[in-house]
C-alpha cells in the first residue's frame, strides 16, 4: 500500500505474512539511491515493513530487516524519514491499523 500525506511525504506499507521481510527492504534501496545520487525527483519517504514470524522467516529475519531499514535511515536521511518494522504477532487487522496511523501522525 502506498499513499501520500498531508504535507506531500510519501509512505510505503508493504504486508506479507510469508515473505522473506529482508527483500521487501531492499526494494526500495534503488529509489533511495537514485533519489541521492542521480537527481530522481520524488517526496520524501516512510517505509513500513509489516510481517509475520513464520517458520521459514523467523526472529533472525526481523532483526536484518529492521536492521537494514535504520542502515537505509543512515544512509539516505534527506529521502527516507522513518523506517518501521511491525511485527504483526497475533494482533488483528484494526490494532495493526491504529499502530501505523499513530506513527505516521507523529
Amino acid at each position: 500500500m502506498a499513499g501520500s500525506l498531508n504535507n506531500g511525504e510519501k509512505f510505503f506499507i508493504k504486508v506479507d505474512e510469508t515473505q522473506n521481510p529482508c527483500a521487501s527492504v531492499a526494494k526500495y534501496w534503488p529509489l533511495l539511491h537514485a533519489m541521492k545520487y542521480e537527481g530522481f525527483e520524488h517526496s520524501k519517504i516512510h517505509l513500513f515493513e509489516v510481517t509475520k514470524r513464520t517458520s521459514v522467516h523467523g526472529v533472525g529475519y526481523q532483526i536484518i530487516a529492521n536492521f537494514m531499514g535504520e542502515q537505509l535511515k543512515n544512509i539516505y536521511p534527506d529521502h527516507l524519514i522513518r523506517f518501521h518494522y511491525v511485527d504483526i504477532g497475533s494482533k488483528e487487522a484494526s490494532a495493526l491499523a491504529n499502530e501505523i496511523h499513530k506513527i505516521l501522525i507523529v
